[in-house]
C-alpha cells in the first residue's frame, strides 16, 4: 500500500522549459491527502522558494530542501545538516574569484547572494527564489546548509571535475541543472532525508513511490520501492530507476486509483 509520494519539482512536478506546476498536478495531491497519503516534495531549492508553489495544500506537505540539509513540516524543522564553517567560507571565496560563477547559499529557509549581477537576480526571481543580496557573504550569520555554484555560461565536465578534483573528499558535490552544481555536507543527500522522514512518518521503502529527473534525485531512488525516471533524464539516471514515466500526473492518478 503506497503511504508516501515524494517528488523533485524542476524538471519533475514543473515541466522543463515551465515555471509552475500546473492546477491538475495540485489537485491531484490534494487528492492524495484526502486518501491519506502523505506527500514530500524534494528540492535543491530553499523553502521560502518552494512553499508559494503549493497554494492551498502548502501547509500540508513535507519538505526536503536544500538537497536534504533541511527537512520541514508543518513550520517545524525536522533535521538540518549544515556545512562546515571553515569549508563553507573557502569554496565560497575561491569561486566568487571566478568571473564566470555565481554563488548562492542557502541556509534554513532562504537564500543569499552578493553580486551586482542584475541578470543573475533576475534569474532567480524569475524561478522562485527569495534572496537576500549581503555586501559579503560574511554578513550571513546562520548556518549554510547549501552552496549552489552556477556556471553563467553552462556547466561542463572540465568545470564539474576542477570542483570534485579540489573538494570532492570533503564534500558532497551534485548536478543539480545544466548550469548548476550543488554542494552540501558530505553525508547530506536526498535519500538520508527521505531515510529520515520514513523514520518519522513509519514508512517503509515499499510504501514509498519517488519521481526525480537528475542526479541529485539518485539516493532517493535508492530508497523507494517504486521508483520513477522522467522521460527527459540522461539515459544514466534514468538506469538508476525501476520505472520511466513522461509524466508525474498518470502515476498519481494510478495511485489513486489504487
Amino acid at each position: 500500500m503506497i503511504k508516501l509520494v515524494v517528488s523533485d519539482v524542476d524538471g519533475t512536478l514543473i515541466k522543463p522549459g515551465e515555471t509552475r506546476i500546473s492546477e491538475k498536478t495540485l489537485s491531484l495531491l490534494g487528492e492524495l491527502k484526502e486518501k491519506g497519503v502523505l506527500f514530500a516534495v524534494a528540492s535543491g531549492r530553499d523553502y521560502d522558494a518552494i512553499r508559494p508553489l503549493f497554494g492551498k495544500i502548502k501547509n500540508d506537505i513535507i519538505y526536503i530542501t536544500n538537497n536534504g540539509g533541511v527537512v520541514m513540516y508543518q513550520g517545524k524543522v525536522l533535521c538540518k545538516t549544515p556545512i562546515d564553517k571553515m569549508l563553507s567560507v573557502t569554496i565560497m571565496n575561491e569561486m566568487q574569484k571566478k568571473r564566470d560563477c555565481r554563488v548562492l547559499l542557502a541556509g534554513e529557509t532562504g537564500s543569499y547572494v552578493s553580486t551586482y549581477d542584475t541578470d543573475f537576480t533576475r534569474y532567480l526571481a524569475e524561478h522562485g527564489f527569495s534572496t537576500e543580496n549581503v555586501k559579503d557573504f560574511k554578513e550571513v550569520k546562520e548556518p549554510i546548509t547549501k552552496i549552489s555554484i552556477y556556471a553563467k555560461y553552462g556547466l561542463t565536465e572540465e568545470f564539474y571535475e576542477s570542483i570534485v578534483d579540489r573538494w570532492g573528499d570533503k564534500i558532497k558535490i551534485a548536478i543539480s541543472g545544466n548550469n548548476w552544481v550543488d554542494l552540501t555536507d558530505e553525508y547530506v543527500n536526498k535519500g538520508n532525508a527521505l531515510a529520515v522522514v520514513q523514520h518519522i512518518f513509519e514508512v517503509t521503502s515499499e510504501d514509498t513511490v519517488t519521481f526525480g529527473d537528475n542526479y541529485n534525485d539518485v539516493e532517493m531512488f535508492e530508497r523507494s520501492y517504486y521508483s520513477y525516471a522522467m522521460q527527459h533524464s540522461p539515459s544514466d539516471i534514468r538506469k538508476c530507476a525501476k520505472h520511466i514515466t513522461p509524466d508525474v500526473d498518470s502515476i498519481l492518478e494510478d495511485i489513486l486509483r489504487m
